[in-house]
């Protein structure tokens, strides 16, 4: 396993862990979501997003061998979806007090 393959399964990971705490901040401790707001009224929708997304990181690694500058794309999106899966973690955190 190549590490970009590697970088693939990461990054759909976190994805899913993102929708993870989308569910568990909106659903269950009353935060709102200003992007998506269709989650505000169905929480549970957020596995659908997490779905739709990693479709599309399925599509990114079909397409990579025609277009290797998708293994750049996907390595900064992995970043970012890092970056918001510690934010919601943090989020989470403060609301609960610790």
């Amino acid at each position: 396993m190549t590490p970009y393959v590697l970088m693939y399964i990461v990054l759909a990971l976190f994805i899913y862990l993102d929708g993870v705490l989308t569910y568990a901040a909106v659903g269950h401790l009353g935060a709102r979501e200003l992007v998506l707001t269709f989650l505000n009224d169905h929480p549970e929708a957020a596995w659908i997003v997490a779905v739709f997304k990693n479709l599309g990181v399925l599509y990114l690694f079909v397409k990579r061998r025609k277009y290797p500058w998708l293994d750049y794309a996907v390595a900064a999106l992995a970043i970012w979806h890092a970056v918001v899966v510690l934010n919601g973690v943090v989020q989470i955190s403060a609301a609960l007090g610790f």
